[in-house]
């Protein structure tokens, strides 16, 4: 990575995405049925899954989601790690001085032997809660780059069963084996928010969420993309990215915890 990143003028690369706009990269999605690139050895994974370039198929970003117009605003909503193995310590994505508290940090680094055993994986303070979701998948059209695109997607339902939310182009080996076991509860956790003018031609993208949620008075739709997560020995893998609308996150109980994402 040290030889690709001398000569990239944005700070270099992460395993395939840019450090200056770390947050808004981790929002690609499969645009045709992927699968994980083959192992290095029986136990550790090429690449991460939260990179595209851990995946065999082609990939797409919404539009206009690295390079914003004054119609759309992204916000992290976290601050992600990595581990510095030349200097044995956890390192910002983007490089900065970090604003989480003294205290948030150290309990990020009482989980560094992780990192150092696995530094592909990133670390971060996180917002996580549980959705359900349907329990089959719809298509969804003109909401990406491509207006030719027609992409699966899971419905999120809201606490009251109303779509909120939705999961396009999930991991197709989480899909089958979610579809064999009916609609759940999965764990989501916030990546971004996001608030976009609803004359944005992305506004007409949530067509998924109920009436109630549809701005009304307000110029701006407001969401949260996320992260749909499966564990494996205490490590979060990336199963898919949606969005859910802000109104929906209020009314469902969440948790801050550490997340270690390989």
């Amino acid at each position: 990575m040290k030889v690709t990143d001398a000569f990239l003028p944005t700070g270099g690369h992460f395993y395939g995405l840019p450090f200056a706009l770390f947050d808004q990269s981790l929002l690609w999605y499969p645009t045709s049925p992927s699968r994980r690139r083959q192992f290095v050895n029986d136990t550790i994974p090429a690449w991460p899954s939260w990179s595209w370039a851990s995946w065999v198929g082609s990939v797409d970003y919404e539009v206009d989601i690295l390079h914003l117009g004054g119609s759309r605003f992204v916000y992290p909503v976290n601050e992600w790690y990595r581990y510095d193995l030349d200097h044995s310590r956890l390192v910002c994505i983007p490089e900065r001085e970090p604003e989480n508290s003294p205290f948030a940090l150290g309990l990020l680094y009482s989980r560094i032997d992780i990192l150092r055993r696995n530094p592909a994986c990133i670390i971060a303070w996180v917002t996580s809660f549980r959705m359900t979701l349907s329990s089959e998948e719809s298509h969804a059209a003109n909401w990406v780059t491509d207006t030719e695109q027609s992409v699966p997607f899971f419905t999120i339902l809201d606490h009251e069963g109303d779509p909120c939310g939705f999961l396009p182009s999930t991991n197709r080996d989480w899909a089958r084996r979610f579809k064999a076991t009916g609609g759940r509860e999965c764990e989501l956790v916030s990546l971004c928010y996001v608030r976009q003018s609803a004359g944005h031609e992305l506004g007409r993208g949530g067509f998924t969420f109920h009436k109630k949620y549809q701005a009304v008075d307000n110029p701006y739709v407001c969401f949260y993309n996320v992260i749909l997560v499966d564990y494996e020995d205490g490590i979060a893998y990336r199963q898919g990215i949606g969005r859910i609308h802000q109104d929906a996150l209020r009314t469902i109980n969440h948790v801050r915890k550490i997340m270690i994402l390989g």
